[in-house]
């Protein structure tokens, strides 16, 4: 009889092992081991501090009797099959974890990945469990914090445009009143005069009347400036028409506006945002794109307000003047009154070929 003895150097093998079962141990994250079957091999530390027990012996993670969402399911395959998969953060039930904080939810994030040489059966699936709740209320509270910073930013453009509104209205009731009074005074004193009464002094009424009529128009126009007289009235596609045809008397940039005159009132504190955009965007156009034509489009949706702003100037290379490092003013201005209200504005712009800013605010 012959006897064949073969042996095999496991060393290296048993070397990995224990490497592996080192990392495990020692790793601050909840680590558990499963076979193929999904039944428990081995947990560290870290899981057991984290879910205050071991998993039952006679209980497999991928029981066909447990209820899953279709997502999970699938996820689960994949980490059968080899992928490594990041499973969505769930929020668990707090008596399920250690909680340091009795009866309030656990956010648990998940990854999978599965070890061995064959990857369609692997030999072991490794499942990583992170206590991510601090950092889930870090967004929580960044986000509320966020949306606490928007009301207050909501909140001052509504009480600036409350003083305008008020600072308008007091310099036509009394300011504007008192010089038109003025002007009829002097015109009245003019016509008293006697026809002896010397050229020189007939002059002086005829240039003081000149500049009572020059402030008062200057006044209109710093009220107007303050708050357009037809936002509240007309709404926010015919204020921004009265102030293109003003743009146009006095710069001669021909500015067309698109948008539905009877449109659905919008809060004031939008109308007024869009408006100050806009005349800020205008003002650009006047002073560095060279332009003869802008047009602004506004649509008004449902649950979206959108405003584009085009003109036909010379546009400018936005890439570059990034990495240049370059500062507009003008369009970062633009930019943080629409994200004072939760908006957005997109920047469009070729050389030679003019610029397109498109905003967009939420109603």
């Amino acid at each position: 009889a012959c006897h064949i003895t073969t042996m095999i150097d496991i060393t290296d093998r048993k070397k990995a092992e224990i490497i592996f079962r080192d990392i495990i141990d020692k790793n601050p994250i909840a680590i558990q081991v499963v076979d193929r079957e999904g039944y428990t091999l081995k947990v560290n530390a870290a899981h057991t501090q984290l879910f205050g027990s071991v998993p039952p012996s006679n209980y497999s993670i991928f029981n066909s009797d447990q209820k899953r969402s279709q997502d999970a399911t699938e996820l689960l395959e994949l980490v059968k099959n080899g992928e490594i998969v990041h499973f969505p953060d769930i929020q668990t039930n707090p008596h399920s974890v250690v909680s340091e904080v009795p009866d309030v939810p656990v956010w648990i994030r998940t990854t999978g990945f599965s070890l061995g040489n064959e990857k369609e059966k692997p030999e072991q699936i490794v499942f990583m469990y992170q206590n991510i709740t601090e950092r889930k209320q870090a967004e929580q509270d960044l986000a509320n914090s966020h949306e606490q910073l928007r009301q207050i930013n909501v909140r001052l453009v509504e009480v600036e445009g409350a003083e305008r509104k008020a600072l308008s209205k007091e310099l036509h009731d009394r300011v504007g009143q008192s010089l038109t009074a003025l002007n009829i005074n002097l015109g009245l004193i003019r016509g008293q005069l006697e026809k002896e009464t010397p050229q020189k002094l007939t002059a002086r009424f005829e240039t003081a009347s000149e500049l009572v009529t020059e402030i008062t128009d200057h006044i209109r126009d710093v009220m107007a400036e303050l708050h357009p007289p037809v936002l509240d009235d007309y709404g926010l596609a015919a204020s921004l028409r009265w102030y293109a045809e003003r743009l146009k008397q006095q710069t001669g940039l021909d500015v067309e506006v698109n948008g539905n005159v009877s449109e659905p009132r919008l809060p004031i504190s939008i109308s007024i945002t869009l408006f100050r955009i806009a005349q800020e965007a205008l003002t650009n156009i006047i002073k560095h794109a060279n332009a003869s034509l802008a047009i602004i489009n506004v649509e008004i949706q449902p649950s979206m307000i959108e405003m584009t702003i085009i003109d036909n100037g010379i546009g400018f290379d936005l890439m570059r003047s990034t990495m240049k490092g370059e500062v507009h003013w003008g369009l970062l201005t633009m930019r943080e009154r629409a994200e004072a209200l939760n908006g957005k504005l997109e920047i469009e712009s070729v050389p030679g070929e003019g610029t397109k800013l498109l905003f967009s605010i939420p109603r």
